[in-house]
């Protein structure tokens, strides 16, 4: 994806090897930078899409991540390789590209864990096939840039990305 590289994008790397890294057990054998930043989940395969039963993602706050395969389908953008757009930091808070993304996968591998936002992705066949990239940037700016990126998406998709659920 030439063109997120030239938007300062990084990584590219996929879940499967994301997961890995979080499984080591060492945060310091996970390849992402401890800065803000915005990132996005890509599926660069034109298969069709399959959506599982059950979500692959863990509990959180007691609730199931699980959405009917009905509503999986109507969110679905087709022909749109970004999946899901993500913050990390901004507004406060101290979460870092890093420490978000170690969460996201440890959510993605079943485990209890704070992060909600973009759970369709674990109920995805191919979740692990997908790629991660981010883009650092200082803590001011994530929420707006995250705003900016979805609303592009939605100008040209005419809705929000698959996984940056509404309620």
């Amino acid at each position: 994806m030439r063109d997120l590289q030239l938007q300062g994008f990084e990584g590219g790397i996929f879940i499967r090897d994301l997961q890995r890294a979080c499984l080591r057990g060492s945060v310091n054998s996970f390849p992402v930078p401890r800065i803000p930043g915005v990132y996005l989940v890509v599926r660069r395969s034109r298969r069709a899409v399959r959506f599982l039963r059950s979500s692959r993602g863990g509990a959180f706050n007691g609730q199931n991540p699980t959405l009917p395969i009905a509503r999986m389908r109507a969110q679905w953008v087709t022909g749109a390789p970004i999946l899901y757009i993500g913050k990390a930091g901004g507004n406060g808070q101290r979460a870092t590209l890093h420490s978000r993304l170690l969460c996201y996968m440890r959510f993605g591998l079943g485990l209890p864990t704070a992060h909600w936002g973009g759970r369709c992705i674990w109920q995805l066949a191919e979740a692990d096939a997908l790629r991660i990239y981010w883009k650092p940037m200082s803590a001011d700016q994530p929420r707006a840039t995250e705003k900016r990126l979805i609303a592009s998406f939605v100008e040209r998709y005419g809705r929000r990305p698959f996984a940056n659920l509404i309620g």
